[in-house]
């Protein structure tokens, strides 16, 4: 029963976002929406009983940043906006765009759509999200592209370290574990438990390799399956979030 009512708290709890978005336009468009996208996470994690623990808070780049994750399920957006204290955006695919309330909450939210299927415009696409992150913003981004069915990570596409590179972003490694267990690939439907989040330092990427991108590329996916690899946590400031 648990995890359909979380299934429409996710619906729900979109819709109302939407609607708060849409508020948001005519006041402080840097703060208010991360403050509903919070309510949307928080309600939405709350509702599926899931509980975060969060190492290596020490590591949060406050200032023009991106983040890099893993993802394996729907618990992993809202769980990375309930466990980072910054001004998040996402990047996602363009698809996701033409779904009613889903699309009109993320683009009025300030996200990044991407067009993986036109390279030509997926560098449009990579270049808005540079010019968001100068004004302020850390931008993250799943560089696997989808989501793992197996919790494994898949291979990292190079788009988001062009983007490092060219913009001079430092980049910080996030590690989710746990996230298949609770939740199917492409399911509304998640188990109560507890998900972890693993932040790791940032690494910069005009150093790594030289300045080459598949040297950082290498960096960057061997810290984000350190922790998988191994089913332990490097120790570090935590701490547990009740949604």
């Amino acid at each position: 029963m648990r995890r359909w009512f979380g299934a429409v708290a996710f619906a729900a709890l979109i819709l109302i976002c939407a609607v708060l978005c849409m508020i948001s336009l005519f006041f402080n468009r840097k703060r208010l929406p991360t403050w509903v996208m919070r309510i949307w996470a928080g309600g939405f994690l709350k509702a599926a009983g899931v509980r975060l623990k969060v190492h290596g808070l020490e590591n949060l780049e406050r200032g023009p940043s991106l983040y890099m994750s893993n993802h394996a399920s729907v618990l992993d957006i809202p769980a990375l906006v309930m466990a980072l204290p910054v001004d998040l955006r996402f990047i996602y695919k363009k698809s996701l765009g033409y779904v009613p309330f889903v699309g009109w909450a993320m683009f009025l939210m300030g996200m990044v759509p991407i067009d993986r299927a036109n390279r030509k415009n997926a560098i449009k696409s990579l270049d808005k999200a540079g010019n968001r992150i100068k004004r302020g913003f850390q931008v993250l981004i799943f560089p696997e592209g989808t989501r793992t069915r197996d919790g494994q990570l898949l291979p990292f596409k190079k788009g988001g370290f062009l983007l490092a590179k060219q913009a001079k972003l430092p980049i910080v490694p996030v590690t989710i574990l746990n996230s298949q267990k609770l939740c199917g690939r492409n399911s509304l439907l998640c188990r109560s438990g507890e998900l972890e989040i693993v932040v790791h330092p940032p690494i910069d990427s005009q150093t790594v390799g030289s300045g080459k991108i598949n040297d950082l590329l290498a960096q960057v996916t061997q810290t984000v399956a350190g922790p998988i690899q191994a089913k332990n946590s490097p120790l570090g400031d935590q701490r547990v979030i009740s949604a």
